[in-house]
């Protein structure tokens, strides 16, 4: 009886071992895990200690998010010689379910075993194989099911662990001693027997649209983006151009570059592609406008000295407006470290004067350029230091020439020597030397008288080279009425009056000479001159250019003339000669002649 008990423990051990294969667990990867177990209720026993094997394989690994996988649990038949006969009913084999999967269905292969259920249990499976199954000496083998397990996978993206089975129970009885009634648990019931990755369910790429600042006129970096829920690799593509800038670079990692000058808006499509799909997104570039910023300096092109207290500066556009279109340019001159203000100017000129220099002191213009930023960086010129006698050479030059010019000789000793005293020391200038010598003896006898009977007789400006002329032969002794006798046998007067009759000419001498009509009294009183022979023509032109009427009328252009053939060395236009006269009654004619005396054209002629 001793001997029978002992071959009855051996055969449930090699039962529980064997058939303890039935476990339902997926595999990490393919082959068999060994875990060790206890075995309790072995008859004459009681409990003993075993590995309990088990082998698997899944059909896909990894698994998506809402995919099934299938487990194929392959049992192998117990191997040795069992001693005693021994029926089994039933074999229950109980295993975790993992969190977020459910089993959906459990099919069995065709075995010795007529009947094999499964049931889900809470979070255990739970399989049964169940009939009359004996082993025993002499008996064959029986033939074990093919286990396959469908799962479905659900949650988020992780690692799952299957546990070892928690327990497997054997039901039967054995040959002479009863009834069986045995169970199996691991020693470690948190055994980790397979792992199954699971991934996100496949989804296209999502494409992250983007919103790119570039400073203006500098290239700005672009890296594309996308994500992908199941972690494939992500290729880049650009799909359209920029219509105001330039891409250069490899995507996703990119180069963009704004057209030159341009600011506002732009854009392009990229694609981001995985292995079975895409996603189209957009790049919005935001070029910023030319940051104002203050004008550069100016181009200084040149400083200039006009004469007495006057001086220019010259200049050219800055080679940056700063962003910003140019509203004007502000001078100022310094003399003394006193800075005074020229004036705010167009930007359309490109010269400024100054005609409040002090004589004699170095002055420094400058000027900036101004924009919406303000003032810009200041160009300075170089120092320019003005003189009353300039353009002349000296000051000796300045009064040598205008008396010379003014009075047909140069000024004595004495002369010379006090005006140049009154002229250094600032009180006079050279206008007021010019004006002066306009009211002398030489102008009173000789000049003034000379222009007037010349307007008279012609009725316009004088040229420069006749007045010069018949005031050569009126300072050498000639006297008006010569002159005058000479005007009247000119072709020019003789083609206007030869065949008009005493009355008709004075008549239009009235109208031409005096611009007016001729009161009846005077014209008869000239007539009968004429036609008694007291006078000629020739004398009468005398009595009308000297007369108070003429004297008073012609005045300011007298001076006009004067000054211009003179001082200038020219004949003046009409409209020149009204312009000097329209400027004495506006500022007087000392400040219209420096105007004159400051014109580029006159420095060549001073000496």
């Amino acid at each position: 009886m001793a001997r029978r008990r002992v071959q009855f423990a051996a055969a449930v051990t090699a039962l529980a071992v064997g058939a303890s294969a039935l476990v339902s667990s997926p595999a990490l990867g393919d082959g068999t895990t060994t875990t060790p177990i206890k075995c309790t209720g072995i008859p004459l026993l009681g409990s003993i200690d075993a590995d309990m094997a088990i082998n698997a394989t899944d059909d896909v690994d990894p698994v998506m998010i809402g995919g099934s996988v299938k487990l194929l649990l392959k049992v192998p038949i117990p191997i040795g010689e069992i001693p005693v006969d021994i029926t089994l009913s039933e074999g229950k084999i109980t295993t975790p379910i993992p969190a977020g999967v459910s089993v959906t269905n459990v099919s069995f292969t065709s075995s010795s075993f007529p009947n094999k259920t499964w049931a889900v249990s809470g979070s255990n499976l739970v399989l049964t194989l169940s009939g009359n199954v004996t082993l025993g000496q002499g008996k064959p083998a029986p033939v074990m099911p093919d286990v396959t397990v469908t799962a479905k996978v659900s949650g988020v993206p992780r690692v799952i662990s299957w546990k070892v089975p928690s327990s497997f129970g054997i039901k039967g009885s054995v040959s002479g001693l009863g009834s069986l009634n045995a169970n199996c648990t691991p020693n470690n019931a948190n055994t980790v027997m397979a792992t199954t990755t699971v991934k996100a369910a496949a989804q296209a790429p999502v494409a992250h649209d983007q919103t790119i600042p570039v400073p203006f006129g500098q290239p700005a970096n672009i890296v594309l983006s996308g994500t992908d829920v199941n972690n494939d690799p992500l290729t880049y593509d650009v799909a359209t151009q920029p219509a105001h800038g330039t891409l250069s670079g490899t995507a996703p990692n990119l180069t963009y570059t704004p057209n030159p000058g341009y600011f506002g808006p732009d854009a392009f499509d990229f694609t981001v592609s995985d292995p079975t799909s895409g996603d189209n997104g957009t790049i919005t570039l935001d070029v910023s406008p030319n940051p104002i910023t203050i004008p550069s300096a100016p181009v200084i092109t040149g400083v200039d000295l006009l004469g007495a207290g006057a001086g220019r500066i010259r200049w050219s556009a800055p080679s940056s407006n700063g962003g910003s279109a140019l509203s004007g340019y502000r001078v100022s001159v310094v003399q003394n470290g006193v800075t005074t203000e020229v004036g705010t100017f167009s930007t359309s000129l490109s010269s400024a004067t100054s005609l409040q220099l002090t004589d004699g002191v170095p002055a420094v213009f400058k000027v900036v350029a101004l924009n919406a930023a303000g003032e810009g960086i200041v160009a300075t010129a170089p120092a320019i230091t003005p003189q009353w006698w300039l353009p002349w050479s000296s000051g000796q030059s300045a009064v040598n020439e205008i008396f010379t010019w003014m009075t047909g000789k140069a000024p004595t000793a004495t002369q010379r020597q006090l005006w140049l005293q009154d002229l250094n020391m600032g009180l006079i200038t050279v206008p007021d030397l010019i004006e002066n010598l306009r009211s002398g003896s030489d102008a009173i006898n000789n000049v003034d008288p000379t222009i007037r009977l010349y307007s008279a007789y012609l009725t316009r400006v004088p040229d420069a080279g006749g007045l010069n002329f018949w005031l050569a032969r009126r300072r050498s002794g000639w006297t008006l009425s010569r002159i005058s006798s000479n005007f009247a046998a000119s072709s020019e007067f003789v083609r206007r009056y030869g065949n008009m009759s005493n009355r008709q000419f004075v008549q239009n001498i009235y109208a031409y000479v005096m611009e007016r009509a001729g009161d009846t009294a005077g014209i008869n009183f000239w007539t009968s001159r004429l036609d008694s022979g007291q006078i000629s023509r020739g004398q009468l032109m005398i009595n009308f250019s000297e007369s108070s009427e003429y004297k008073r009328k012609q005045a300011n252009n007298v001076d006009g003339a004067a000054v211009y053939i003179q001082v200038l060395g020219r004949t003046p236009t009409a409209a020149q000669r009204s312009a000097f006269v329209t400027g004495m009654q506006d500022v007087g004619f000392v400040a219209t002649t420096r105007a004159l005396l400051r014109e580029s054209s006159f420095a060549t002629r001073a000496g």
